[in-house]
């Protein structure tokens, strides 16, 4: 070929310089306009651009963008609608049909078929896998994976740190940190989840913050603060704050505070204020 300023190498063939350096099973282009880019496996891409590297079988196969590092098979396959720019997927599946532009995907299928429409991170095996948003964090197995899929909401901007930490959440502004915080959270909105199983399976937890172990799991409620194992579990209710050890637990009053160890532990009633242990517990008046 002519001119040019990187290696290729084909089966069979002499070494020349072309734009890029290659190393595969069969011509990786049918126009060889790649500057600065490199391609090693089987199955080439329909296209490559400029400053590429894909490596491995199938990596960024039909995808058409420029900028891109690809590592493992099937790495960003489809990456961007095909067309994603700088994009970097390392992993078997890392990023396969993952939308939007400059995205980090490490880790077997993390990122695959992520629906999102900005810039996402994800690290570990399916982060991030199938979720529908704007942006996101996922770090840990399986973290965010799938959220906002079927009868819930999107979930834009939301942080995902742990296994399942926010697996089939739904919500905006949300941040999960722990094994399945937050995972099958209904229409968490703005809310922050601190702990193993925090706000998991919550409803309707607008404005809620849980910090502890199991803290406002499968509650349904707005504006609740749960600080404290199991406090808050299972309650329903809002404008409730619950301060320790499974205080407030299967709650059902609203503008309830409860601080002390089992306070308000299967409360019923309204407007209510408990302090001390076990203050509360079983109360059916309000006031």
């Amino acid at each position: 070929d002519d001119g040019g300023n990187g290696l290729l190498i084909e089966d069979g063939g002499d070494a020349t310089f072309d734009g890029e350096v290659t190393f595969g099973d069969t011509n990786p282009m049918t126009a060889r306009t790649a500057t600065q880019s490199l391609w090693i496996g089987t199955e080439q891409p329909a296209s490559m651009t400029s400053y590429d590297t894909r490596i491995g079988y199938a990596a960024g196969k039909e995808c058409t963008g420029q900028g891109n590092t690809f590592v493992g098979r099937t790495a960003g396959y489809q990456y961007g609608n095909s067309d994603g720019t700088y994009g970097v997927c390392i992993g078997e599946g890392a990023g396969y049909a993952a939308a939007a532009d400059y995205g980090t995907w490490v880790g077997r299928i993390a990122g695959y078929q992520w629906a999102g429409t900005s810039i996402a991170t994800g690290v570990g095996t399916s982060a991030g896998r199938g979720a529908v948003g704007a942006g996101g964090t996922f770090v840990g197995d399986a973290a965010g994976a799938y959220g906002g899929v079927g009868d819930n909401s999107q979930s834009h901007r939301v942080v995902c740190i742990g296994e399942n930490a926010g697996y089939q959440a739904s919500g905006d502004y949300t941040c999960w940190m722990g094994y399945e915080a937050g995972k099958k959270a209904q229409e968490a909105i703005r809310c922050v989840g601190v702990g193993y199983y925090a706000l998991k399976e919550s409803v309707n937890s607008y404005y809620s913050m849980a910090l502890g172990n199991e803290a406002l799991s499968g509650t349904t409620g707005q504006y609740l603060v749960g600080l404290g194992f199991r406090s808050g579990k299972g309650s329903t209710g809002d404008d409730c704050s619950y301060l320790g050890t499974e205080s407030g637990q299967l709650a059902t009053g609203d503008k309830v505070v409860a601080i002390g160890s089992y306070t308000a532990s299967g409360n019923t009633g309204d407007d209510c204020v408990f302090l001390g242990y076990g203050a509360g517990k079983g109360n059916t008046t309000d006031d």
